[in-house]
């Protein structure tokens, strides 16, 4: 995959790098306008009488046909999603130009382009802020030699970019990244490790070009299941399970996603049945053979991942977190798993909020300690004691017992004098089943400042007329814990504080002379010497005198 700040792109080869109760699914109905685009030195379409890409092939592409981006959405989101085929109004699709921009293919500036091409389609009367994206669409990728990919979309932002118009899918693959989609990959060892960034060609994120619905963590990324009962069941005891093939509508009987955590990295096994009919008709054997086992981090953008797929012989195994899933049937629009959980013991998990803190010397801070079982859910419970190394004291002195996945909490006191690194050390001490041969470490880091901020300068003073006296100066700095406030002084007494480099005197005597100094103070509370004094006479409010009437 090729990046560009927040972009993602799809290259030219094609290798690009339980359940809701909701009710009934309400129709969200996006609103898009493609834009065709000319370039001085590649032409998507010269001719709108002899040319391939059209406003009308573009239109087929994205709205018109039976096997439209915009049909391919609606059916993969069960009728939740849909793109608005004429926002404005004139009875036409949203597809705009070809507009020829003064602008070359050298360099492949395509944000250059999109600019341009949305001051060419506002001076032809297009009001752009009618739309969520915009589709720039522009020539085939064989005539953009240095750009190098067939689209590329803002990751979920409003514009794509298609250098291959011809292709229904690469027009869904880059909307899928303006909707917060990822890349569907592959990680057949699951071992963490990406094999194919895009070589999951079960989803239209993956790399092909050929119809197909999304796969099952992107379904529920999505909420497209959620609206359905039943739709996703999260397993967490072992038993058989039943799912319903994905491309049917969910009626509630069978989940179409099952979810299975997995503890050792926070993430989730997706279990799912895909057979070969309807936008699913050309799927390869691999993905309908059987159960479908995917990885994704449960939630929000983050690449999916595919690992296999179990047909009737098949077997999947993490025997880092004690899961087994064993296909016994499938077909007729169902398929049947067996899920195992055994016992696998992980080292607990041992994080500190905050991850660093400052402190002045010999002040006294306390810290908050959090401990998760990292352990399969077929494991029993677990006690582990607690102890800190170098510096630092921990109350309570053990948590648990800790079943898989839940956390704990400590609190660690430190009263440091010189900066180093507070560990707190979770070990099992019950004794009981399972034995954990690794502890759990976590480390935070004390930064000890004992050093005062510069002193303010440049200090100057006013009387206002209005009444009062008005003082600025000049920032401070601090190499440690970073600048608070300035505290400012009347005559050697605090008078107030501030995080400007002004301030105002409003609580003074009329016709009284103080003298006033400013110092710094960090984030610990070292303060520093006082800055350049200056002496005013605190001004008297004046008065309007009164008028006489005739």
């Amino acid at each position: 995959m090729v990046w560009v700040k927040d972009v993602a792109a799809l290259d030219s080869g094609g290798t690009t790098t339980q359940g809701s109760t909701a009710t009934a699914p309400v129709l969200s109905e996006r609103t898009a306008i493609a834009i065709l685009v000319n370039l001085n030195d590649a032409t998507l379409c010269s001719d709108v009488t002899t040319c391939t890409y059209t406003p009308a092939y573009v239109a087929d592409k994205i709205f018109t046909a039976t096997q439209s981006m915009r049909a391919l959405y609606l059916n993969s989101s069960y009728g939740q999603v849909t793109f608005k085929t004429d926002t404005d109004g004139n009875g036409q699709p949203d597809v705009v130009g070809p507009f020829t921009l003064s602008l070359s293919k050298v360099g492949c500036n395509w944000s250059s382009w999109g600019t341009a091409a949305d001051s060419a389609a506002q001076a032809a009367g297009v009001d752009l802020s009618k739309y969520q994206h915009r589709i720039y669409v522009l020539p085939p990728y064989s005539q953009l030699p240095d750009c190098g990919w067939a689209g590329l979309a803002y990751i979920g932002g409003s514009k794509s970019y298609i250098a291959e118009p011809q292709s229904m899918m690469v027009y869904a693959h880059e909307l899928g990244h303006n909707l917060n989609m990822a890349h569907a990959g592959t990680d057949p060892e699951n071992d963490g490790v990406m094999n194919v960034e895009y070589g999951d060609s079960s989803d239209p994120m993956g790399s092909s070009r050929a119809l197909r619905n999304f796969n099952s963590p992107h379904l529920h990324q999505m909420g497209w299941l959620n609206a359905f009962p039943n739709a996703v069941q999260t397993v967490t005891t072992s038993g058989s399970y039943q799912l319903g093939a994905i491309g049917t509508t969910p009626d509630g009987t069978l989940p179409q996603a099952l979810r299975i955590f997995k503890p050792n990295t926070n993430e989730y096994y997706y279990l799912s049945y895909r057979q070969a009919t309807g936008w699913d008709a050309s799927l390869p054997s691999t993905y309908t053979q059987g159960v479908n086992v995917h990885r994704y981090k449960g939630s929000g953008y983050g690449y999916t991942y595919f690992l296999q797929s179990l047909s009737t012989t098949g077997l999947f195994m993490d025997n880092a977190n004690g899961i087994t899933v064993v296909p016994v049937t499938n077909g007729s629009g169902s398929a049947t798993v067996q899920v195992s959980f055994g016992c696998a013991a992980n080292p607990p998990e041992v994080s500190f909020t905050p991850a660093s803190v400052w402190v002045k010397p010999g002040n006294t801070v306390s810290l908050s300690g959090q401990i998760m079982n990292r352990d399969s859910s077929g494991c029993n419970g677990t006690t582990f004691v607690l102890s800190t190394s170098g510096i630092g004291s921990v109350n309570p002195g053990s948590v648990g017992p800790l079943t898989s996945g839940q956390v704990g909490s400590a609190t660690v006191t430190v009263t440091p004098m010189s900066s180093g690194t507070v560990t707190l050390t979770a070990h099992d001490g019950d004794g009981q089943d399972p034995i954990h041969s690794q502890d759990g470490v976590g480390t935070t880091q004390i930064n000890v400042d004992a050093s005062s901020p510069t002193a303010p300068s440049g200090l100057t003073g006013a009387a206002v007329q209005t009444g009062g006296v008005a003082l600025s100066w000049n920032a401070a700095s601090d190499s440690g814990s970073g600048l608070k406030s300035y505290y400012i002084y009347r005559n050697g007494v605090l008078l107030g504080t501030t995080t400007e480099l002004s301030y105002s005197d409003k609580a003074g005597t009329g016709g009284t002379l103080y003298t006033y100094g400013v110092t710094a103070v960090d984030q610990v509370g070292n303060e520093s010497g006082l800055s350049n004094t200056v002496s005013v006479t605190y001004a008297e409010k004046t008065r309007g005198g009164k008028g006489r009437s005739k």
